[in-house]
């Protein structure tokens, strides 16, 4: 298993960023990304405690995903393309990847 860019949009998320972070399979958590929309409980703080790299994505959750992909560790833009190791978290504890619906199968049922 190769690792991959997870990118985890944040607004005000305090309460379950931690948990989702830390739910992250090992082997998959090459590089967890929260494009952070300007919150204002602590998500930033707690991301970076949970272990992820925080970014200021400015408004909108469309804009965070995007920042974050473009953000992101993969080797070259040719290798992100080919691979598709990019995925994205949703804060609600349902994950997606761009290759399968169950990717990161949820073991929470917490909302945000």
């Amino acid at each position: 298993m190769h690792p991959v860019s997870i990118v985890i949009p944040t607004l005000n998320e305090a309460e379950a960023i931690g948990a989702v972070i830390r739910e992250i399979p090992p082997a998959y958590a090459g590089d967890i990304i929260v494009a952070d929309s300007g919150s204002t409980d602590g998500t930033q703080d707690i991301a970076r405690a949970a272990g992820a790299r925080v970014i200021e994505a400015g408004r909108g959750y469309g804009r965070a995903c995007a920042l974050g992909a473009r953000r992101s560790r993969a080797r070259s833009a040719a290798d992100a393309t080919r691979s598709a190791r990019r995925a994205r978290a949703r804060c609600d504890g349902r994950h997606r990847s761009a290759g399968s619906p169950n990717a990161f199968p949820s073991t929470t049922s917490r909302t945000c």
